[in-house]
């Protein structure tokens, strides 16, 4: 289920989305930018609706993937085009 990221309180987001950054291992490689900046950035895809926000109730856990993510989760026969 897709959850507006806009529900969620400041602090439980900032959450999220620092484990996703951790996650998708951007905070080990990419020494370049801040924690904070990388926050920012993944806020602004949010926002800009490039990333999806996503509750799992049979794990009660939320966790952010891109929109292919999401098509392919709906549609798990669908091929990706590349």
């Amino acid at each position: 289920m897709i959850i507006p990221f806009e529900q969620l309180q400041p602090e439980t987001l900032t959450q999220v989305i620092e484990a996703y950054i951790m996650q998708q291992g951007m905070d080990q490689f990419d020494t370049q930018y801040s924690l904070d900046s990388k926050v920012a950035q993944v806020r602004l895809q949010l926002e800009k609706k490039r990333l999806v926000l996503v509750f799992d109730a049979i794990t009660e856990s939320c966790n952010i993937i891109t929109k292919e993510q999401l098509r392919q989760y709906n549609d798990p026969h669908r091929e990706i085009d590349e």
